[in-house]
């Protein structure tokens, strides 16, 4: 029989291992679990979930309303309004998103800005020039908005002014863009 400090050695390993082996498994399906850097406990564990919005990706079915179809780079709003579902389960605190894109800005457009919101509630805004058209952009949706709707939350994006590209003489394109979305990161913050 092996020493007491030996047996919790072995179950606290056995618990990793399992815990790794089913958020790999789990991870495939709803994105990737990232441990914490400290060596705390298997719960305190942290969710990185990353949605892609490029032409082939299975996420694309995220998107509500206000997008035209996927293309290799990302996803383009139409129109002033943009909406994209998430659940979020299984959530006690705060969830902090990260969008990767592009905002559609010919020089009518300089600046643009962006007013996003989560269930209707104000979490931030993006503000963009012809020298800072990428997103990466940073918000936290409040934990009362994610418990007020049980996990489900609609995220959405409130364009000031859209233009088309055939509007400024680009090329024939009569979509009125907003933001080319690439990406969705979200995690517990």
């Amino acid at each position: 029989m092996l020493p007491l400090e030996n047996q919790l050695t072995i179950v606290d390993r056995l618990s990793l291992a399992v815990a790794i082996v089913l958020g790999l498994l789990v991870g495939f399906s709803v994105g990737l679990w990232v441990l914490p850097e400290s060596n705390a406990a298997v719960n305190s564990a942290k969710r990185l979930i990353t949605l892609d919005f490029v032409a082939g990706s299975p996420d694309i079915k995220f998107l509500k309303s206000g997008w035209s179809g996927p293309e290799p780079s990302g996803t383009w709003s139409i129109g002033r309004r943009a909406e994209i579902n998430l659940s979020i389960r299984d959530q006690s605190g705060d969830v902090k998103i990260t969008l990767e894109g592009v905002a559609f800005l010919p020089p009518h457009l300089d600046p643009q800005e962006v007013r996003v919101e989560a269930n209707g509630v104000p979490i931030g805004e993006m503000t963009f020039t012809s020298k800072n058209k990428e997103i990466p952009h940073q918000f936290t949706i409040p934990r009362a908005v994610v418990a007020r709707s049980q996990g489900y939350v609609v995220l959405a994006f409130v364009i000031e002014r859209t233009l088309s590209p055939a509007d400024v003489g680009q090329n024939t394109d009569g979509r009125k863009l907003g933001i080319n979305l690439r990406k969705l990161k979200f995690q517990d913050a």
